[in-house]
């Protein structure tokens, strides 16, 4: 998908790119020149990551341009309206994104003694953040905040609607007493005397309570969902690969929240 490609490849290239900025330089002695001819560090630093930072845009930058032109030939200007603003405010998340990864890249290169050990570097920094990690943190999640199996959730339904009444049996005791009420609501001896179907308005009575009840349960599992949710979350402040995955899933409109929403 071009999220993956926004979040995984093209950070993989600027690594690829940006690797030998500086710990080239030191080996074959171009830093040494570069310093005493003047340059500080910090603009060494600056100038390189504003170097590969302009890379990225070559490739970022003309996707979100091709949306904007989609969504201009689009026919409704309220939506259009609302699907720009999140357009921008996915593009400047893009952006912080791709700069944090060009200023990261240069000083793992700065640090590095050659530039053999600063692509093992960035490429066990990549293989960590981007893959591993959020791996072992939704594992993580998963493990504290259990879900039920399908099996238990269905069975766990089945046995609160049975404690409520089963609407297909005459003589269940709830039932018996909502037929009682019923005829007594309408001043009749018997179902036969009413003006409307009685065997119908038991279904539906049957419905209500049984929606009642999965609505309980779906209500909780979504909970158990949000807090995994949540808790991965918690990871997204150290780590920028989830923090742009979570914040480009809910301006795009595809987190779990729309989902609920949309439902």
């Amino acid at each position: 998908s071009l999220a993956m490609l926004l979040q995984l490849v093209l950070p993989l290239i600027l690594f690829f790119i940006g690797f030998a900025a500086i710990a080239a330089d030191r080996e074959n002695g171009t830093l040494k020149i570069l310093l005493s001819q003047g340059a500080s560090w910090k603009e060494i630093l600056l100038g390189r990551s504003l170097g590969l930072f302009g890379i990225a845009c070559l490739f970022f930058i003309p996707v979100f341009i091709i949306v904007a032109v989609l969504l201009l030939l689009h026919n409704n200007p309220v939506a259009n309206t609302n699907e720009f603003i999140r357009l921008l405010l996915t593009m400047f998340s893009y952006t912080v994104f791709f700069a944090i990864l060009s200023i990261g890249t240069i000083l793992v290169s700065a640090s590095s003694s050659s530039a053999k050990a600063s692509l093992i570097k960035l490429l066990s920094i990549w293989l960590l953040l981007a893959i591993v990690a959020p791996k072992t943190i939704q594992a993580v999640g998963s493990a504290l905040y259990a879900i039920p199996a399908k099996v238990d959730f269905e069975t766990a339904i089945e046995k609160d609607v049975l404690q409520q009444g089963d609407s297909h049996n005459p003589d269940d005791p709830f039932y018996k007493r909502f037929k009682d009420s019923v005829l007594l609501a309408n001043n009749v001896d018997s179902t036969h005397q009413l003006k409307f179907n009685f065997g119908g308005l038991v279904g539906k009575k049957g419905e209500q309570l049984s929606s009642e009840v999965y609505k309980k349960h779906q209500d909780r599992l979504f909970g158990i969902y949000n807090r995994q949710i949540h808790f991965s979350e918690l990871f997204s402040f150290v780590n920028p690969f989830a923090a742009i995955r979570h914040q480009s899933m809910i301006l795009a409109g595809t987190d779990f929240s729309a989902y609920i929403c949309f439902q």
